[in-house]
């Protein structure tokens, strides 16, 4: 896996080297040092006797004044200088150390510039064009990939699992000074074969396939090249040939919105299960914009604190500084060096209105999604049409989402409970989760404790603001597992109803969360059709009848 990951990533490069308008790179799950060594070998490929490229880093402090237009003392005077993404010489390396958390204006620039033929940048006066050639070279972790926009997600066609593997320098070539190969008849039937869908990963492996064949000093693209440039792209399957592999390297709003109704009726998201692909032990998906259920990002390309409240948006990590008109939230220090710029032309250090500089935030979910799922409860009936306008208030909200799963035949001890946090609904595992199987013991208690800890961590102990949850259980109300049972790991004599009471017992600590809003998806009836009532009681929550299954 290792050697073949490192001849990918060697001959992804080459082919980047030879042809800007592949499109960018983006790696997945890449380790410490991967990224600024393929950046070294990229550079040295594309460095000749009078130019070298620059290596520009942008990320979630970069703004649209830094990526567009600067301004700078030079020589004891003021000059608007171009910003960092706009080419006045040799075609530099943009990086993105980590694209999931790039500000929206990283990702804006993504979208325009990458495969574009000419650019234009116009502020304050200034304005500049010119013909992107740059080369983007990204990474982010799994997670936070399956949950960028496709718009974004388009721009980078190449894409790498660099999970497991081990940095190295990569010696790059350089690439010939020869003519394009001309492309084949059969090259393009083939390309048209191959490509799972979207006009931009069509053009990516045709032109990496015409890199390819550049490099093997083909006079033109053949079908073949096609083959191999999927290979490359990890849009085939297979192994790849022994003889290719060379050895490894040494070395949202703040107004109220409506609440979900018990019906999710036809405008309700579609959670069908995905392809087996999407499971964890499958093949890593490189493309999951191309699924068939793949879910949009709402309102990709502007800020997600649009129309939220100042003070709400504070409570956002932060990630640079802006101009501001307030003094709320006012960076100090950028406030000062901004003043200090004008000393010479004020005679004295005085800080103006003009000079204000407030820090910029990141997203930080203010919404919550607790979802408990009692897997032994599931059977012969599908609780996804229940459960899916609850996923589509998250979805709709950018909300957090918290999964416990109760009771699956692959829990790593079936008298526990297991959580996970996710950042919104479109993470692989919530999916994964909505499809476990029964299994023998039902540790309820259990879940509903995780479930009302992490209501009050984020509602009373997190400096993360929530100022609204949904707390969703999914259960028939039978807990055959007590709560000391959970904590040693063992049951040591008959439980009867223990486990039943403890479950009520940890969910009266439900009731006084302010802005927590409850509902007990009832089951079926079984021999116990009371037990959800008790629970949904002991919550001051509702009780909800699932749709009817055929």
């Amino acid at each position: 896996m290792a050697t073949t990951t490192a001849w990918r990533i060697r001959t992804v490069l080459s082919c980047l080297a030879v042809d800007h308008r592949i499109g960018g790179l983006l790696l997945l799950d890449a380790p410490h040092g991967l990224l600024p060594a393929m950046v070294r070998g990229l550079a040295t490929a594309l460095t000749d006797e009078r130019t070298k490229p620059s290596v520009v880093t942008v990320g979630a402090w970069a703004g649209e004044d830094d990526l567009w237009l600067r301004l700078r003392l030079v020589d004891g005077r003021f000059e608007l200088m171009p910003g960092l993404l706009v080419e006045t010489g040799a075609p530099p390396i943009v990086v993105v150390p980590d694209l999931g958390r790039a500000d929206v204006a990283v990702a804006r620039a993504a979208v325009t510039l990458l495969d574009a033929d000419t650019a234009t940048a116009e502020r304050y006066g200034w304005s500049a064009a010119w013909q992107p050639r740059a080369r983007w070279l990204t990474a982010t972790d799994r997670r936070s990939a399956a949950g960028l926009s496709p718009h974004l997600l388009d721009r980078f066609p190449l894409r790498i699992d660099a999970s497991g593997v081990e940095p190295a320098e990569y010696e790059v070539p350089a690439p010939p000074a020869v003519p394009r190969p001309y492309f084949s008849a059969a090259a393009l039937d083939e390309v048209m074969r191959t490509a799972p869908g979207g006009i931009r990963l069509s053009l990516a492996l045709s032109r990496t396939a015409g890199a390819l064949a550049t490099l093997d000093g083909a006079a033109e693209t053949t079908a073949a090249h096609v083959r191999h440039a999927a290979e490359v792209l990890g849009l085939s399957a297979g192994p790849h040939p022994v003889v290719d592999a060379p050895t490894a390297d040494p070395a949202v709003p703040e107004a109220e919105t409506e609440e979900p109704p018990p019906d999710p009726g036809p405008a309700a998201v579609s959670l069908a299960d995905p392809p087996a692909a999407v499971d964890a032990a499958a093949e890593p998906v490189l493309y999951p914009e191309t699924l068939p259920d793949a879910l949009p990002e709402p309102a990709s390309l502007r800020s997600p604190w649009a129309g939220v409240n100042r003070r709400l948006r504070m409570r956002g990590p932060r990630t640079g500084v802006e101009r501001t008109r307030s003094r709320l939230d006012l960076a100090v220090m950028p406030t000062l060096l901004e003043a200090a710029k004008h000393r010479r032309t004020r005679a004295e250090l005085v800080i103006r209105p003009e000079d204000w500089r407030r820090y910029r935030h990141g997203w930080s979910p203010h919404r919550l999604l607790v979802l408990v799922l009692d897997h032994t409860c599931r059977r012969g009936w599908d609780w996804t049409p229940t459960l899916a306008p609850y996923l589509q208030w998250a979805y709709a909200e950018r909300a957090a989402v918290t999964v416990i799963d109760v009771g699956h035949d692959t829990a790593s001890d079936e008298l526990r409970a297991e959580h996970y946090r996710a950042t919104g609904v479109r993470d692989p595992r919530v999916l994964r989760s909505l499809r476990h199987r029964p299994g023998r013991a039902t540790p309820l208690a259990a879940g509903i404790e995780l479930a009302v800890h992490e209501l009050l961590r984020r509602f009373r102990r997190s400096r993360a603001h929530t100022d609204r949850a949904w707390l969703v259980v999914v259960t028939d109300g039978r807990g055959n597992v007590p709560l000391e049972a959970s904590a040693r790991g063992a049951v040591s004599s008959p439980v009867g109803r223990q486990g039943v009471d403890d479950a009520i017992s940890a969910a009266s600590g439900a009731r006084s969360i302010g802005g927590l809003r409850t509902v007990v998806v009832a089951a079926g009836s079984g021999p116990y059709p009371g037990l959800p009532f008790d629970l949904a009681d002991a919550l001051g929550g509702v009780v909800v009848s699932p749709a009817v299954q055929p």
